[in-house]
């Protein structure tokens, strides 16, 4: 009843049984009795099974409940129709039987479907083990042997035409409704529906050579130009209408030069090199295309002669120090470069943008002795890879911060020269650009709250979320990483043979040392009290009896308390002293007192426990952030104010209300009502306690008020402030009546 290459229906709902077709490859009532099935496909009409669908194995089910649902018309016998009976006389078919493929899938097909070899795959559990050594044997993949079997079991159980590659098979015909590629009616930008082209004349070429010289703007785009020049030397055809009138319109008909042609001919007439400098234009020709013939040291004889200074905004996020969950924003990384020996001489980070009071600081960093504040930075053991530097000849900046008076100013105190790079040449401050470059591949991108993108796309992750620095450990973290700078630089293909015979180590740090003590002749290294005196900028304090204020910033020190001018102060004479706010260290400070020549060194008054955790920049934050919670503050209470002032002036209102009628009703003289304000007062108290005593309740004397007494009539013994007194309690009486 149940023979191998047979189909059968299985319909849905039998359990153990996939619903579609099936067909029986292998089946034994004696030995195991068992029957083997392998799924085609389901029995949907208007699906068809194709060739090897999957490469499943086939499944084994027992001969006893596949003859019951035989018998029971559960499953039914499908007959086949012989698929590929007759085989065509294909050439590609007869050459695919000549292949190496198809004597090698026959050869795996005929050891593996053998009876005995089948029902041991199926049954005995070695389907995998025989699949893996055919295609050990003939050097296939496992996958291959499974799909030959598969396509055996599909295709009628026939070898020949399991075996074939079928690519003798012929594919079907695509439906094209629609006319593929671009739409005839549509064109590339630049080009026009013409007449076949042409060759480029003489006339031509005089033509394009006339056109551009007589543009106004030769910097447009070369497109541009030959629109313009079709305008302008393109054919024409001149019509005229019914009423007289000439029009010139373009002639398509007429074949012309293509822009390709041109582009080309325009190149060779004017020069390729020319078009590309009136495209670029002079500004970028200067900064990236000019031939850099010099070198940033040129002209420089010894350390110290030129100190180069800028500013950038960092590339990363950094976070409040007094609450952590707080962005900040980015800091500005002030950078001072001996331009002898690359050596970083003053490192100056701040929120504020670039201003001269910030650059104040990174000058004075530079030529002062940064051991304080290194100290303060808890790195004190890195300063002898950050020297002090000397009193530079020349300052060369941009034309920002530093191109004012203010920066004047700084040059006659300290006696230098100030130089300024000419508009959009960053390349004359080549040096500490790269520097800046330096520190961005090297350090700021690499820690976390960075930002190495212009454009963040909508979807990735905002990495200002990142952040974890405050400015103070970012500027720790910086500092170290500006003493490897100047240690491990390699300045080697600078090295001199006066600098070989000294032996000089080929870093910043040996360049300098060694400058400074061969080269420069006369260094001038200045003392921190006269560094900060001669850069930083000097405010205007009041000292008091309880120290010097200046504007929020209240500042003492243990030497005030002998201070003559000290003890002057508190009799009230608050003199003006000079304040410099330290650059070393956010809670302290120098003054200079009237009459003194030497500064004073003054600190918080009441500083804070970890006060050395935060720069000046945070204070000033915090100043900030105190002053929008308390705008804040005010637009939050704001309505409910309003309120209750609207409450306040609707009462005062009424009581005028009230004091005017009862003034008309009643009215008394001026002098007779500022008369008596004692007596008044004596006798409103005794009116209140007796309010208070009483044993009505006050409901019941607003529900039942009391009866008005007739009017107290002065009599001839009585005084006009007796019967003020009597209109008064009258008045008094009658306030509860509605």
């Amino acid at each position: 009843m149940t023979t191998p290459n047979q189909l059968i229906l299985v319909p849905p709902g039998i359990a153990n049984f996939r619903a579609g077709i099936h067909r029986v490859v292998a089946a034994s009532e004696r030995h195991g009795q068992f029957v083997a099935l392998f799924w085609l496909g389901e029995a949907d009409k208007e699906k068809t099974a194709g060739i090897h669908k999957h490469c499943k194995k086939p499944r084994v089910h027992s001969w006893r409940s596949v003859t019951q649902h035989l018998q029971s018309q559960m499953f039914q016998h499908v007959p086949e129709t012989a698929t590929d009976a007759s085989k065509p006389s294909n050439r590609h078919r007869e050459s695919a039987l000549e292949r190496k493929s198809y004597k090698r899938n026959k050869e795996i097909l005929t050891s593996l479907v053998e009876p005995e070899t089948l029902v041991a795959m199926l049954c005995l559990g070695l389907w995998k083990t025989k699949v893996d050594e055919a295609a050990a044997q003939h050097k296939v993949n496992a996958t291959t042997v499974v799909r030959l079997l598969a396509r055996y079991f599909t295709l009628k159980m026939d070898i020949e035409l399991a075996s074939e590659d079928r690519y003798w098979c012929r594919g079907v015909r695509r439906k094209v409704t629609q006319k593929l590629g671009r739409p005839a009616d549509r064109f590339k930008t630049g080009h026009r529906q013409s007449a076949e082209g042409r060759n480029v004349t003489e006339t031509d070429k005089t033509c394009i050579k006339a056109h551009y010289e007589s543009l106004a703007n030769q910097t447009v785009s070369k497109s541009a130009m030959y629109n313009s020049f079709l305008l302008n030397f393109g054919p024409k055809k001149i019509t005229t209408n019914p009423n007289g009138g000439i029009e010139i319109q373009a002639d398509a008909s007429i074949p012309t030069i293509s822009e390709r042609q041109f582009r080309y001919h325009l190149s060779q007439i004017v020069g390729e090199l020319k078009l590309l400098q009136t495209e670029a234009g002079e500004r970028r020709i200067n900064l990236s295309h000019r031939p850099a013939l010099g070198s940033a040291r040129d002209r420089i004889p010894y350390p110290g002669h030129t100190y180069i200074v800028d500013a950038t905004v960092a590339d990363v996020y950094l976070i409040s120090a007094f609450d952590r969950r707080r962005l900040i924003g980015r800091p500005v990384i002030y950078l001072v470069v001996d331009a002898f020996s690359s050596l970083i001489v003053g490192v100056h980070v701040a929120l504020e943008g670039p201003n001269l009071d910030q650059a104040r600081i990174a000058m004075c960093r530079a030529i002062s002795d940064k051991g304080r504040w290194l100290s303060w930075l808890g790195v004190q053991e890195l300063a002898h890879l950050m020297p002090q530097g000397c009193v530079p000849t020349f300052w060369l900046a941009d034309r920002g911060e530093l191109h004012s008076k203010g920066s004047r100013g700084i040059q006659l105190e300290l006696r230098t020269n100030l130089s300024i790079a000419g508009a959009y040449r960053a390349d004359w401050k080549a040096l500490v650009e790269r520097t800046f470059g330096v520190l961005n591949t090297k350090f700021i991108h690499w820690i976390p709250g960075a930002v190495t993108e212009r454009i963040r796309e909508r979807g990735t992750r905002d990495t200002r979320l990142d952040a974890v620095l405050t400015i103070k450990e970012f500027t720790r973290l910086l500092v170290r990483r500006i003493a490897i700078l100047n240690l491990t630089k390699n300045m080697s293909g600078h090295l001199s043979s006066a600098f070989i015979t000294r032996e000089v180590v080929p870093n910043p740090l040996g360049f300098w040392s060694d400058g400074i003590a061969n080269k420069h002749g006369s260094a001038v290294f200045l003392d921190h009290e006269t560094a900060m005196r001669k850069t930083l900028i000097h405010k205007e304090a009041k000292l008091t009896r309880t120290g010097i204020i200046d504007d929020k910033w209240e500042y003492a020190a243990p030497w005030m308390n002998d201070h003559p001018s000290v003890k002057l102060a508190g009799f009230g004479d608050q003199l003006p002293v000079g304040l410099i706010t330290s650059p070393d260290d956010s809670s302290a400070a120098w003054c200079l007192l009237p009459e003194e020549t030497l500064m004073r060194e003054i600190r918080f008054k009441r500083p804070l426990a970890d006060a050395n955790l935060f720069c000046v920049e945070d204070f000033r934050e915090v100043y900030e952030v105190k002053r929008f919670v308390g705008e804040d503050m005010v637009d939050d209470t704001k309505a409910e104010s309003l309120d209750i002032q609207r409450q306040n002036a609707d009462e005062l209102k009424e009581a005028i209300a009230v004091t005017k009628a009862a003034n008309q009703a009643q009215p008394i003289s001026k002098q007779l009502k500022g008369n008596g304000i004692k007596a008044n007062r004596q006798a409103e108290g005794e009116r209140v306690d007796a309010t208070q005593i009483s044993e009505q309740p006050l409901s019941q004397a607003h529900e039942t008020p009391p009866a008005k007494s007739a009017p107290i009539e002065a009599e001839s013994g009585e005084s006009e402030t007796d019967a003020y007194f009597a209109r008064l309690a009258e008045q008094l009486d009658s306030w509860g009546t509605p």
